[in-house]
């Protein structure tokens, strides 16, 4: 399917997206940090599709918040020895 000319590439649509997904984080008391916003920017301009985003930004999250493995590591807590 050819992108419509009166859509520029970042579209009107992929931007309302984004400003729906960061009023949502914002009312739930949160702020989107660089690499989550650098993402989005990445959807906006069609390099990544919305599924890419929610799995990159999982990833994200489960690499610092994971409660089984150190911050910003893969190592597990329950090893021994670290």
């Amino acid at each position: 399917m050819q992108p419509s000319r009166l859509q520029p590439p970042g579209g009107v649509k992929r931007t309302r997206i984004y400003e729906e997904a960061l009023a949502s984080v914002r009312l739930e008391g949160f702020e989107l940090d660089a690499r989550s916003k650098a993402l989005y920017k990445r959807y906006i301009d069609g390099k990544l599709t919305l599924a890419e985003v929610g799995r990159a930004i999982d990833e994200l999250n489960n690499r610092e918040f994971d409660p089984y493995v150190y911050p910003g590591a893969t190592v597990l807590k329950n090893l021994r020895g670290l």
